[in-house]
């Protein structure tokens, strides 16, 4: 009993704490029906409030985020024909808040991963699509998975999605395989 309630309580620290990072605390209070009230009296209904909201919003915006995926495994392929790529994490379950990030993984299946020029090459390629904002363009490559991630240029969404696009060693994309199987 102890342990659903404190499971229950990080659940509504995280909600709260999602509604606060995007401003949506005073969308859920508008869009009540009901006198205000505090507290846990409200709590179910303010969840079920922001659930439709996200709903909305992952309904309007599934077809522009799928567009968006298409059009950076065109742009991958174009620049390494050799790789393999991967979509993957919260928005490829369709788990995705609204703000969700796009997760991809670039897998070389026989050959080492890209060293610095190949992953500075692509981000240069990157940079040229006009499907991500240049500007935005963040590179972590003395990591141990050399990460570039970028955000999309808006285009009908209510905000740009940030993308995430990593070059993991062989390894680690042996091990998204196997995960992605179990999924």
């Amino acid at each position: 009993m102890l342990l659903k309630v404190m499971l229950g309580s990080v659940l509504v620290t995280l909600v709260v704490l999602q509604w606060r990072i995007n401003g949506l605390s005073n969308m859920v209070r508008e869009r009540r029906s009901y006198l205000p009230c505090r507290g846990v009296t409200c709590l179910g209904s303010d969840i079920r409030i922001f659930e439709q909201y996200c709903e909305e919003i992952r309904r309007r915006e599934a077809p522009l985020r799928l567009g968006i995926v298409k059009n950076i495994r065109k742009l991958v392929l174009e620049v390494l024909p050799q790789a393999r790529v991967q979509f993957f994490g919260s928005s490829a379950l369709g788990l995705s808040l609204p703000n969700a990030d796009l997760d991809f993984s670039i897998i070389f299946e026989n050959r080492l991963p890209p060293g610095k020029d190949e992953v500075y090459k692509f981000s240069r390629a990157m940079q040229g699509s006009r499907l991500l904002d240049a500007k935005t363009q963040t590179i972590t490559i003395y990591g141990e998975i050399p990460v570039i991630t970028q955000y999309s240029i808006s285009s009908g969404m209510e905000r740009p999605l940030r993308v995430d696009i990593s070059l993991p060693p062989k390894p680690q994309a042996k091990m998204n395989n196997k995960v992605i199987k179990r999924l």
